[in-house]
């Protein structure tokens, strides 16, 4: 039967040492009378309740605004970079639409016992077989 109580005991100082504390320093002396038994009948510390009997609200936690989240996503930064992705594809088709549009100019010669050198202006974009149509040359 000794051997039970001592069992009750070392388990009663084991749920007194795994809670934690957050009281001040001047109820520490209340904590330690009503652990041995004598006190009010304040709650005791841990349990969520304030001195009315009323459950005690947690703060919640903010966010720190010096961490760096540039890895997360983020709605907004990816609309961004969608719009900006964007503007840069019309632009690039712009460019590429423009450079099909020009004309360059062609320098051929050819030699049949003398030589001959012609130049013909045609448009970037079209085939070898376009431009000679287009030339009105035989295929």
């Amino acid at each position: 039967m000794f051997r039970d109580e001592q069992k009750k005991t070392k388990k009663r100082k084991k749920a007194q040492k795994a809670t934690l504390s957050f009281a001040l320093d001047d109820e520490g002396d209340e904590q330690d009378s009503s652990a041995n038994g004598t006190g009010s009948n304040s709650p005791a510390p841990g349990s969520g309740a304030d001195e009315d009997g009323k459950p005690m609200k947690k703060p919640k936690l903010g966010k720190n605004p010096a961490v760096d989240t540039s890895f997360l996503p983020d709605r907004e930064r990816e609309d961004v970079e969608r719009k900006e992705r964007e503007e840069l594809r019309q632009e690039w088709l712009k460019k590429q639409e423009e450079l099909k549009n020009e004309d360059i100019e062609i320098t051929y010669s050819y030699w049949d016992g003398s030589g001959h050198r012609k130049s013909v202006v045609v448009r970037d974009h079209l085939t070898a077989r376009e431009n000679a149509i287009s030339l009105s040359c035989p295929v």
